[in-house]
């Protein structure tokens, strides 16, 4: 539903070549996979705890599971937040503002949840991609940096 939203009221940007956008998104996603496991050796035991408490109960655990993970969750949360929530926010305020508050909005259901470490990483990774969204201008790119960024925290080399 996300993807209608964003391709009906927004314009969806793709501005970089398929080559480019694919090895960006892949190293930018591994990247950010090794930022967030240098800060998970930084973290006390309690919370490397949560952490792991986090990602055992809520990775996937099946092949649709991890299907949806990658081709469904990663695609529609992108367009959806970065195409629909930050364009949208942009009309009305600078970009920067509107780039923190898509990241905000996009970790709050963490934050509602408990998950307060897994809200930080998301706000940071939320602005992260709305920069990265505002600067290269390729969605395909910031799919490609997500799905890369889940598939190495959940699939490839969990935190647990």
């Amino acid at each position: 539903m996300s993807a209608i939203f964003s391709k009906t009221f927004l314009k969806v940007y793709d501005e970089l070549s398929t080559f480019k956008y694919l090895i960006s998104g892949l190293l930018l996603g591994g990247i950010g996979y090794a930022c967030i496991f240098g800060l998970y050796l930084l973290l006390p035991e309690n919370a490397e705890r949560a952490v792991q408490h986090f990602l055992v109960h809520f990775a996937p655990t099946t092949l649709f599971e991890y299907l949806m993970l990658i081709l469904i969750i990663a695609l529609t949360e992108e367009l959806f937040w970065r195409g629909y929530v930050q364009g949208f926010l942009m009309k009305y305020m600078r970009t920067s503002f509107a780039i923190v508050t898509a990241a905000l909005l996009f970790s709050l259901p963490f934050l509602f949840n408990g998950f307060y470490l897994c809200s930080v990483a998301t706000f940071i990774c939320g602005i992260v991609f709305g920069i990265l969204y505002e600067r290269l201008r390729s969605m395909p790119l910031l799919v490609i940096t997500h799905i890369s960024l889940i598939s190495l925290l959940f699939i490839l080399l969990p935190l647990y």
